[in-house]
């Protein structure tokens, strides 16, 4: 079994797939699948995917559907983790290795995240809260949960059927961290 699978949806991402799939190979942490999970791209995605001589990189067509493809990803994923990752975002060389460290050393943790440094038209910091009951209480106000720093138990997510729905497509995240609370504290 494969210890983390990296869930990637693609849609149009010709400007950044490049940085993130290098920064996705470029891991301490070898053992992991990604998954490129393309949403129906019309740009050169693909092309620029399927550039990489790299056989671990696991690219599937979808058709565009967001919520159906990051379900896709899910199913697809043989990793005992699923980490997320958008095909803007990048990784820090370290991030699987202390995610997984973290996962293996706190077996009753369901979800883990970091902060996040944004780049781009919007920069600067954010540093998320690190207690459980603290990050449950700011889903009040708002979703305190980077959700492409996450990695997931994968186990829970099918213990417990919790999937993305496609009713919140604009906040399948914040839906998916809201269902993990339930069912895990």
């Amino acid at each position: 079994m494969t210890s983390v699978s990296i869930v990637m949806p693609v849609y149009n991402a010709q400007a950044f797939i490049r940085e993130a799939i290098d920064s996705i190979l470029r891991q301490t942490f070898e053992d992991f699948e990604p998954l490129a999970l393309d949403d129906g791209s019309t740009d050169s995605s693909a092309e620029i995917i399927r550039s990489y001589n790299a056989p671990r990189i696991h690219y599937t067509i979808c058709p565009h559907d967001f919520i159906a493809t990051l379900n896709r990803g899910i199913d697809e994923a043989q990793g005992k983790y699923i980490a997320r990752m958008d095909a803007d975002d990048v990784m820090i060389t370290e991030r699987l290795q202390v995610q997984y460290e973290y996962m293996e050393q706190h077996p009753e943790t369901a979800v883990c995240g970091s902060a996040i440094r944004m780049f781009g038209a919007q920069q600067g910091e954010v540093i998320c809260e690190k207690e459980h009951d603290e990050i449950v209480n700011l889903m009040v106000k708002h979703n305190p949960i980077a959700h492409p720093s996450t990695m997931i138990r994968k186990s829970v997510l099918a213990e417990h059927n919790i999937r993305y729905r496609q009713e919140y497509i604009l906040a399948e995240d914040f839906k998916m961290w809201f269902f993990c609370n339930i069912y895990l504290k």
